[in-house]
C-alpha cells in the first residue's frame, strides 16, 4: 500500500506501521527545533535535532562515519562492499554498514534473528529526509520521537561502553581522551534533562559539553536527580529502567553479529505522572517489584503509567562481530544495573 504523505513522501505499510520509503527535499521552515534534545554530537559540534508535527524527530546523517569505510569518491549511493576477514588486520574493523542510515535500513528489512529482535529495542525508523537550511541540503533519519505524548520528559542519553576506540586503528577519536567516569564505570553521560513532579520546572539541563567534564561522583549523583531519588516513586522507575536495560543485555548476550562502538541508551519517563500514581505505596525493593509483577498486581500497570522506556540509540560505528560477544557493551549494561539497583537497595 503507497500514499503520499502530505506532497513529500511515499509511505508503505508493514505489519501496521508505516515507513517511509521516499522522501523528497523539505524547508527547514517544515520542522522545528526538537526541545527535548539531551546529547547528539555531529560534525564536530552539537547535532541539531528537529522535530515535525506526526511525533517524529530528524536527526542529521554523518556520512561514511565508520573510519574503516573508504569514501566512495564517484557515486553517491555507493552500495557498501564488505570487506572479507582476511582482508582486515583485526576482524573487529570490518564496518557493517557506511553509515547509520544504512544500519536502520539492514534491521528493517532484515530477517536474521539477531535483527529481528534487535529491531524492538531501537527508535522506530521511517526513512530519511533531506533539509534545506542555510543554502545547503542536509539528509536526516526520520525516527520515533520517545518523549512523544510526555508532559515533563525526562531523559538521559548514556553513551555505552568502557572504550570506543577500534583496536589497531588510528582514528580522531584517539586524539580526544574519553571522561573520566567512563572508565570506572563504563558508560559516560552525555546529556540530560529532569523535570520536578510536584513543580514542573526544568531542575537539570545538561548539555553535552558540560557532560564531558563530570567527574564519577558527579555522574552517580546526576542518576539519582534523574531517579527522583528524593520521591517515593523513584524505586520503581529505577525497576522500571533495569528490567528495559535487561532486555537490551539478554539481546547482547544472544546475538554474535555486531560490535556495537560509541553507542548509547537513552532513557525517558514522564515526570508529570508520578504525582497521581502510587501516593500511598511503602518504599519497596527491587524483588519485592519483581515478586508482585509476577503475582499480577497492579504495580505492572504504575510502571506503564510512569512510560519509562529504555532503547538502543545511534548506530553510526557498527562492527562485525564474526561470531563474538561484544563484553565491551554487555559489561557496561552490567555495570550500569548495578547502579540503579543500588538506588533500590
Amino acid at each position: 500500500m503507497c500514499g503520499v504523505l502530505d506532497d513529500q513522501a511515499c509511505a508503505v505499510v508493514e505489519g501496521g506501521f508505516q515507513y517511509i520509503v521516499l522522501v523528497l527535499s523539505s524547508d527547514m521552515g517544515d520542522f522545528q527545533d526538537y526541545e527535548h534534545q539531551v546529547g547528539g554530537w555531529h560534525n564536530g559540534s552539537a547535532s541539531h535535532i528537529l522535530k515535525d508535527s506526526k511525533g517524529h524527530i530528524l536527526k542529521p546523517i554523518k556520512l561514511n562515519a565508520n573510519p574503516t569505510y573508504e569514501t566512495p569518491t564517484a557515486e553517491k549511493d555507493f552500495p557498501f562492499k564488505e570487506k572479507s576477514e582476511t582482508e582486515n588486520n583485526t576482524p573487529e574493523l570490518v564496518p557493517v554498514c557506511r553509515d547509520e542510515r544504512q544500519f536502520y535500513e539492514k534491521v528493517k528489512n532484515s530477517t536474521h534473528p539477531d535483527d529481528v529482535s534487535l529491531l524492538p529495542l531501537m527508535p522506530r525508523f521511517y526513512g530519511i529526509v533531506d533539509v534545506d537550511g542555510n543554502g545547503k541540503s542536509q539528509p536526516h533519519l526520520i525516527l520515533e520521537d520517545l518523549a512523544a505524548g510526555m508532559s515533563l520528559p525526562c531523559i538521559t542519553d548514556l553513551k555505552i561502553g568502557y572504550t570506543n576506540y577500534y583496536p589497531n586503528k588510528e582514528q580522531k577519536k584517539k586524539k580526544t581522551a574519553p571522561p573520566a567516569s567512563q572508565k570506572e564505570l563504563g558508560f559516560c553521560l552525555t546529556g540530560m534533562r529532569v523535570f520536578d513532579p510536584q513543580t514542573g520546572k526544568l531542575v537539570v539541563n545538561l548539555p553535552p559539553g558540560e557532560s564531558k567534564l563530570l567527574t564519577t561522583e558527579e555522574v552517580l549523583e546526576k542518576l539519582s536527580l534523574f531517579c527522583q531519588h528524593k520521591h517515593q516513586q523513584s524505586q520503581v522507575i529505577c525497576s522500571s529502567i533495569i528490567s528495559n536495560l535487561r532486555e537490551i543485555h539478554n539481546w547482547f548476550s544472544k546475538q554474535r553479529s555486531y560490535i556495537v562502538r560509541t553507542s548509547s541508551v537513552l532513557l525517558a519517563y514522564d515526570a508529570s505522572l508520578m504525582t497521581t500514581t502510587l501516593q500511598s505505596s511503602l518504599a519497596v525493593s527491587d524483588s519485592q517489584v519483581a515478586s508482585d509483577l509476577n503475582k499480577g498486581s497492579d504495580l505492572e500497570d504504575k510502571k506503564a503509567t510512569l512510560k519509562v522506556k529504555a532503547k538502543m540509540i545511534d548506530f553510526a560505528h557498527v562492527l562485525n562481530a564474526f561470531g563474538e560477544k561484544d563484553d565491551n557493551y554487555l559489561s557496561s549494561l552490567e555495570s550500569l544495573m548495578n547502579i540503579f539497583s543500588n538506588r533500590i537497595s
